[in-house]
């Protein structure tokens, strides 16, 4: 014998396959419960909804996100590019591993022109800096004046 789910409560297995039970009542937000079936947490929710009363929804965060990087994050500013061609104006915390990733799908062999300590925001000020020689992305014709910024930044 099942136990009867209270009025306006409908129960339901989430596409990850946990139940969960939900509020629905014409008129009315709905409600995803966040306590077990037949807790106390869950009979005050139930009531709060009953009730009208706003629901607080708490804040979920994906535990495989990473935190995004802020402008002050130090790390280093990196130069990419092989022996001719395009380079690459970056930020990261690792260049060499940076280096590894864009190796990858290259057909060029690229190799870490300068890095110089600086954040995010330094990046940025380049990229603005050289946007006149802008390829695509991150991606920058090789110029005089970005060869002697590399070269300033070797030093």
């Amino acid at each position: 014998m099942t136990k009867r789910l209270p009025k306006y409560v409908t129960r339901f297995v989430s596409q990850h396959g946990s139940v969960r039970y939900r509020f629905r009542r014409k008129g009315h937000p709905s409600y995803y419960f966040v306590s077990r079936y037949g807790s106390k947490g869950f009979r005050q929710e139930y009531e709060a909804c009953l009730a009208g009363e706003p629901q607080v929804k708490t804040e979920r965060r994906s535990f495989r996100t990473k935190k995004p990087l802020t402008s002050a994050s130090e790390g280093r500013v990196y130069f990419i590019g092989s022996r001719t061609g395009p380079i690459k104006i970056g930020y990261s915390k690792n260049p060499a591993s940076r280096l590894r990733e864009l190796r990858i799908g290259s057909h060029v062999e690229l190799n870490v022109l300068a890095s110089r300590p600086g954040t995010l925001a330094d990046e940025w000020a380049l990229h603005e800096r050289f946007s006149h020689l802008r390829l695509r992305g991150e991606w920058f014709d090789r110029a005089p004046e970005l060869m002697a910024e590399i070269r300033s930044s070797q030093k």
